[in-house]
This record gives structure tokens, sequence and C-alpha cells, in this order.
């Protein structure tokens, strides 16, 4: 296991429930408007728990997210 995993198997048991929910969702492609509708909260809450699991995740963008995902063997 390389350590970029292990860092990103670290920093995903740090996220809530609803954040790991909104990273599947971000993994999948969706914008934070079609995860607010399927998740039935507001645009604006998704909002917040993408930026939350972002920073936990230390990215800056939900594209540097996805190539995290890749090395990692995380992604979908």
């Amino acid at each position: 296991m390389s350590s970029t995993t292990t860092r990103f198997d670290h920093c995903l048991a740090a996220l809530t429930g609803r954040e790991r929910q909104v990273l599947d969702h971000l993994l999948a492609g969706k914008t934070s408007k079609e995860i607010a509708k399927e998740l039935a909260i507001s645009p604006r809450t998704a909002e917040a728990h993408r930026r939350n699991l972002l920073s936990k995740l230390g990215v800056g963008s939900a594209k540097e997210l996805l190539c995290l995902s890749a090395s990692s063997g995380e992604e979908k």
C-alpha cells in the first residue's frame, strides 16, 4: 500500500457520513446542485459539505480530488 493510499484512507475515515455521500456523488461527476437534489438538501448545504470534505482531504478542487482518488484506487 502506497503512502498516498494510506493518507487518502486515513482522510476518508475523518469524513462524516453525509460528507462521504457527497464525496461519492462528486466522484460520479455530479454537480453540487445535482447532489443537493439527490440528497434532499439545499444547494448551499451541499456546497458546505463539499468544501469541508475537500479541506479534510487536503485538496483545493474537485479535479484534484479525482486525481487523488484515481492514484489511491478509490475511483468509481
